[in-house]
């Protein structure tokens, strides 16, 4: 069995490059939690920009506060040209009250 709620590096530098979380179940048993992901910088934390071929896809969650998906993929409505899309989804400036991680805003 795999934890994926917790990842803790030991040192500086460490970083994580080709993992699939595809087709799971997260389910909290006695109340929501926030994430399924998270990394623990008590020691260390993860060169983030190191890291690559990180896949999120087709899982359940189950009294998950805060869904995650790689690619993250939403639906955008632009009426006019512009250099810079703003919308609510990416600033999180909209409530997420009875809806997934895909949802329009």
């Amino acid at each position: 069995m795999v934890h994926l709620d917790h990842c803790q590096a030991y040192g500086s530098g460490h970083f994580i490059q080709g993992l699939n979380v595809v087709g799971n179940v997260f389910k909290a048993l006695y109340g929501n939690v926030e994430r399924i992901d998270r990394v623990d910088t008590s020691i260390a934390d993860l060169n983030y920009n190191s890291m690559r071929n990180l896949q999120f896809e087709a899982n359940t969650f189950n009294g998950i506060n805060t869904y995650v998906s790689n690619p993250l993929m939403i639906q955008l409505t632009q009426n006019t040209a512009t250099a810079t899309w703003t919308t609510p989804v990416l600033t999180g400036s909209h409530s997420r009250a009875g809806r997934g991680p895909s949802s329009p805003s």
